[in-house]
């Protein structure tokens, strides 16, 4: 990394430390104290571009709203995307990336005992980690893209897949627990669908003790 002494005496050699070194250097047109801001990653772009996706719609996910969101200039933008339909495309792999914990999670949840208590730990964990907080955007955006829309419909079958193990670990065959896991599925999208947040924890827990009631006929 270049000394802190060493001046930067225009933008150009500005853009020249931004790329070159770990950290990029500013300094003010008062020549105020340089100071040093860590150099952003791909990651921070994609993270940045799903929050202006979720505010304003696939239509606001602009290259200069993004540069305002992270406050840099374009050039870090285009050293690591291509351009826009770039940024798009990987901002699709980024999203199917953040949904990939849970379906880790299913060996976790299979542990737990009883239905009800497995069907309440999922739902915690949505609820903990704001699991579904693109969904909606991801979803409006799927209805003209057709690369989203496959995503879309590729997470759909992962989760319901995984939803249903929670049922098939209560001894129901695959047919009748993928039944049951889409029960729960649209329960939960469609709390972020009005609300735009996943269910209340005693939501949940009405949920859960619903679910347990009719399959157990007691209701």
């Amino acid at each position: 990394m270049a000394p802190t002494s060493q001046v930067c005496s225009d933008l150009v050699e500005i853009e020249r430390f931004y790329y070159t070194n770990k950290y990029v250097a500013y300094i003010s047109l008062s020549n105020m104290p340089m100071r040093t801001v860590k150099l952003l990653e791909q990651q921070d772009w994609l993270d940045a571009g799903l929050e202006l996706l979720r505010a304003r719609g696939i239509g606001g996910v602009e290259v200069n709203p993004l540069c305002r969101r992270v406050r840099v200039t374009k050039g870090s933008f285009y050293y690591h995307f291509e351009n826009r339909d770039n940024f798009l495309r990987r901002l699709i792999e980024h999203w199917l990336a953040t949904c990939a914990p849970m379906l880790d999670q299913g060996a976790e949840f299979d542990r737990v005992v009883g239905l009800e208590n497995r069907v309440r730990a999922v739902l915690d964990y949505i609820r903990e980690s704001d699991l579904g907080r693109y969904d909606l955007a991801m979803r409006t955006w799927a209805t003209e893209d057709e690369k989203a829309q496959q995503a879309v419909e590729l997470m759909d079958k992962l989760r319901l897949s995984a939803t249903a193990r929670l049922f098939e670990a209560d001894g129901w065959a695959r047919h009748a627990a993928i039944q049951r896991a889409k029960s729960m599925y649209y329960f939960i999208a469609g709390r972020y669908e009005i609300e735009g947040a996943p269910p209340t924890p005693e939501e949940g827990a009405e949920f859960a003790r619903m679910l347990t009631c009719v399959e157990a006929g007691s209701c």
